[in-house]
């Protein structure tokens, strides 16, 4: 139990790689008055200075777990705003997550828990703490993706 709570922990910690400098994000402000339309948000081509892409240093955990965390939203149907502010963040960070440039913080993972989002899913993908109506929407949405994907191909 000891060994799996501490593998949990490292997982959790923020390492200097997940972060990827030179990413800039463009938001528009989205307020309580914004209208119920999802408010989007930009980051840049990540390019080094000679103009070639460096995604080397994006790390495929953080695909997953933003992967995941989008998912789970779309499970819970509600809008990155909505999502940002579930957590008590801003629409450009909550879009990092979600597109695995950035690792959520274990405190605004939590905040995932009462509804029924162990941080087992989050983390690591093991979705036998979910709650079993979320766990059904999300194998449904990964099925739908399959699909959408195999339909581009041919």
């Amino acid at each position: 139990m000891l060994s799996s709570l501490l593998d949990l922990l490292g997982l959790l910690l923020i390492h200097p790689g997940d972060f990827i400098s030179g990413v800039t994000k463009c938001v528009p402000q989205a307020n309580d008055e914004t209208s119920g339309r999802e408010v989007g948000f930009c980051v840049e081509p990540l390019t080094r200075p000679d103009g070639a892409e460096h995604l080397e240093n994006l790390n495929p955990t953080l695909a997953a777990v933003g992967t995941r965390l989008e998912l789970t939203r779309r499970a819970l149907d509600l809008t990155r705003f909505q999502m940002a502010r579930l957590l008590g963040t801003n629409m450009a960070t909550w879009g990092t997550y979600e597109a695995g440039l950035a690792r959520i913080p274990p405190d605004q993972a939590l905040k995932l828990s009462p509804y029924g989002i162990p941080l087992n899913w989050v983390y690591r993908g093991s979705m036998t703490g979910l709650h079993p109506h979320l766990r059904a929407k999300i194998i449904g949405e990964q099925a739908d993706r399959r699909s959408r994907r195999g339909r581009r191909a041919s």
